[in-house]
This record gives C-alpha cells, structure tokens and sequence, in this order.
C-alpha cells in the first residue's frame, strides 16, 4: 500500500539537523518523506536539478513542508527565485497542502527589514531574498508556523496530518469522501473534473455559484453551483459548444484553474 508522501523543502546545508530528525519522524508516523539528500528522491538524469525538485514537488508529494531558516539556497537562472521558493510555488499552483515553517529569529526581523531594506542583517540571513519570500508568503494570507526547535515542527505536523485524517474519517462517513459517485450519472469528463477537482463540491465552492443560478446556459445544465459550472464546462467540451464557456468563466471555473 502506498504510503503518504511528505516532501520537506529547505535549504539543506544550514537546516541539515532538521531535515534528518524530520525524516526519522515521519518514518515513525508510517509516512513517505520526500527528501533531496537522499538516494530515494526520484530523479530523471536527463532533466536539470532544478527541473527534478519541482518534478517531485509536484507528482511525488501528497503534502509539502516548507521550512524556512536564515538562507536563499540557490537560485534559477530563469526566473531568478530560489529552488526552495518554487518547490513551494509547485505545490501551491497544483494543490498540494503545504505546511510554512518560519524560523523565529528570522520572523522577528522581518518587521525591521521592512522598515530599513539596505541594513545589514547577514548576521541572520544571508540575502535579503530570504525576507521577501517571508513577506510574499504573508502578503498571500497564508497560514505559517513560527518555530525555534525542530521538535516543535513535528509536533505541529502531527497534530495537523491528525486534524487533515480526521477530516477524511468525516467525509467518509457522510459519504462524500468519493465525489465521483454524486456525478454517477455524468459523462466520463465531468466524473474526471469531480475527482481531480474535488475542492469545487465544498461549501466554499458552492456558495460562489449563488450568483449563477440566474442564468440558463444552451447545454442544460443547472447553475446551482460551481461545481455545476465544472460540469458545463465538461459538456460545452464534448459538444464543442465552447461559446458556452466564458458564462462558466465568469463563476471562477477558467480553463487555466481547471487545467483541462
């Protein structure tokens, strides 16, 4: 049986403590830890390193750490951000949950940085790249997690994995852990959006397709909910009825979100 996979990115050379007891811990929880360093991270000898890292990030990781200590690590040549920003980047844009780890000594002085930009804070990071990934991360209303030890870390991420297996135990007994089986009756397109995109059947979801209940599109469908506006889009592709698709657009459902 395939275990979970936790991807952990950092900069390895400064957080190579926290790394190693991160991958001790998550075997013991029975997990898959997905860690550049070592001989198990899938690699492809003909891609660049670069190229590997959001390769992994993104199709061998079920969940991704992200910690954030004192250094930038290297950076791309062509977009000019570090591995670690776009293993973290990877993820995001293709739903992965990811769990922000900032350093504590780093976060403090983030507020100071803010305010002098060209000081001198190399006794604490190395460029001040390191800030601007922090306030980028912040600017976005993401959730993070301070810590000064790693212990604090595992203990964050056990009770967060139990918080997401609990969520799933809910699911399941309400009988919604298997989106595909409300759409039973669809085409084989629209079963595909719901199982790929199931985030679009949760209540957040639904409430932006309040507004779509007014229309009537040519294909039939009901415009009760986003997801409804998925199951359009499946249709007007099938059909080719594409002229049907900017109404769909308009409810949040674009082609380059759904990535179909």
């Amino acid at each position: 049986m395939s275990k979970t996979r936790i991807f952990v990115s950092s900069t390895c050379y400064d957080l190579a403590a926290v790394r190693e007891d991160l991958r001790r811990f998550l075997l013991q929880l029975g997990h898959e830890p997905i860690l550049s360093e070592y001989a198990s991270f899938p690699v492809n000898p003909n891609e660049t390193a670069i190229a590997n890292c959001k390769k992994n990030a993104k199709a061998h990781s079920d969940v991704l750490v992200l910690i954030v200590g004192g250094r930038r690590g290297a950076l791309d040549p062509a977009t000019g951000k570090s591995i670690t920003n776009l293993e973290y980047e990877t993820a995001r844009d293709h739903g992965i949950p990811c769990f922000v780890f900032i350093n504590h000594a780093v976060l403090t002085l983030l507020p100071v940085w803010k305010k002098n930009p060209s000081a001198d804070f190399s006794p604490a990071v190395d460029y001040p790249e390191v800030f601007k990934f922090i306030d980028r991360i912040q600017t976005e209303n993401r959730w993070t997690f301070v810590f000064d030890k790693t212990g604090e870390i595992q203990e964050c991420l056990s009770n967060q994995l139990s918080f997401m297996f609990r969520e799933l135990l809910g699911r399941y007994r309400s009988g919604t852990l298997d989106p595909v089986a409300s759409y039973s009756s669809e085409s084989p397109e629209a079963q595909r959006l719901a199982l790929e995109k199931p985030a679009v059947l949760d209540k957040q979801w639904v409430k932006r397709g309040k507004e779509a209940s007014r229309l009537r599109p040519q294909s039939g469908a009901s415009w009760g909910s986003t997801a409804a506006a998925l199951l359009l889009l499946a249709r007007c592709r099938e059909r080719e009825v594409w002229h049907s698709a900017p109404k769909a657009e308009r409810l949040g459902a674009k082609n380059e979100w759904l990535d179909i």
